[in-house]
């Protein structure tokens, strides 16, 4: 049996040992916390550089498609960590101003949002629609730079 007033075993069961918590550097944690920020910028920068490049290979309507598709993954990004975050505070905050049918029909609006989007602009072109599909990719390459960018920054403080 363990001594209650042992300080090196806080609380943890008598089978147990407690799992030391590392040490946050506060300069990391600064940078880590704007990562939605980052993400969100991402997503702009790559809808705006690789517009062009659909328009050069596809078409200005594909283009034109892409960058819609770019624009609805930025707005459904932003919308989807508003809900998140809305959902968490209503978790763990019983007493936030905000109503729960609140943040789930925002959370059901973005689906809502992009299905009317995509099915105006696949009755109008099947190529936009084609580049409004890969548009909302996008994500994905954002979510690839900021992970690149957090592996150069944890890779930079063990070396």
């Amino acid at each position: 049996m363990t001594d209650p007033s042992d300080p090196s075993e806080p609380d943890a069961p008598p089978n147990q040992t407690a799992v030391p918590v590392p040490h946050v550097d506060p300069r990391e944690e600064a940078i880590f916390s704007t990562a939605l920020r980052r993400i969100l910028k991402t997503l702009l920068i790559l809808t705006i550089a690789l517009s062009p490049l659909a328009g050069l290979y596809y078409g200005w309507i594909a283009a034109a498609g892409f960058a819609a598709g770019g624009f609805v993954s930025w707005l459904n990004f932003r919308s989807l960590a508003a809900g998140a975050q809305g959902l968490a505070d209503r978790i763990v905050n019983q007493h936030t101003g905000e109503r729960g049918e609140i943040v789930v029909s925002r959370f059901l609006l973005r689906y809502v949002l992009v299905g009317v989007i995509a099915y105006g602009i696949f009755k109008s072109s099947p190529l936009a629609f084609r580049g409004f599909l890969w548009g909302l990719t996008l994500p994905v390459g954002g979510m690839l730079v900021e992970a690149a960018f957090e592996a150069f920054i944890a890779f930079r403080r063990v070396n």
